[in-house]
């Protein structure tokens, strides 16, 4: 492990995975964070929510103790983690912040492309809705450190991670500390 943090109950790490490949390092950046949460649990599985297989998807904690997310950029996966009681679920997301975004013109057009450090804030949102981009990203506003979807809230940050790169973490009611609960825009 490379660098860790703790953000409010969610604990974020980040390690380099070009020793031991993408799934090895992330799971074991899962495990160690999970540990120092005072939790011995086994490897992480997946299960994709589209297509049901186990060899890809969100990340999975046996014994629904820990909440769980993982992002990879480059030759570095950033992981983050809460106790279930502080979060019901998380989504992290890690982009080297030179990355250029043009990339993401056709899903944002007609309106140009977000900058990188709004990129991660609406990844983090859909990883931790469990959407994925089945949702529209330009519905995702995350100006505000509370971003509501339908009638689900989920509490946002951008954290310091690894040098060069920007990571931003959303977590799920109930409120994973992140910040004090807002209350609901109308």
């Amino acid at each position: 492990m490379k660098g860790v943090l703790r953000h409010g109950a969610v604990l974020i790490g980040w390690a380099d995975t070009a020793s031991t490949g993408r799934r090895a390092s992330g799971d074991a950046l899962l495990r160690a964070l999970t540990a120092q949460l005072g939790i011995d649990a086994p490897p992480p599985t997946r299960r994709c929510p589209s297509c049901g297989a186990g060899d890809h998807g969100m990340p999975e904690v046996p014994g629904g103790r820990v909440v769980a997310s993982l992002s990879y950029a480059d030759e570095i996966v950033v992981a983050a983690v809460a106790p279930r009681g502080d979060a019901a679920a998380l989504g992290v997301d890690v982009e080297s912040a030179a990355r250029a975004t043009g990339d993401l013109t056709a899903f944002f057009a007609p309106r140009p492309a977000p900058g990188i450090r709004e990129w991660t804030r609406i990844e983090a949102v859909l990883k931790a809705s469990g959407r994925g981009v089945r949702t529209d990203p330009r519905s995702i506003d995350v100006s505000g450190p509370v971003v509501h979807i339908g009638t689900e809230a989920f509490d946002l940050a951008t954290v310091v991670g690894p040098d060069g790169y920007v990571v931003s973490v959303a977590a799920a009611a109930p409120s994973a500390g992140l910040r004090s609960r807002a209350p609901r825009r109308r």
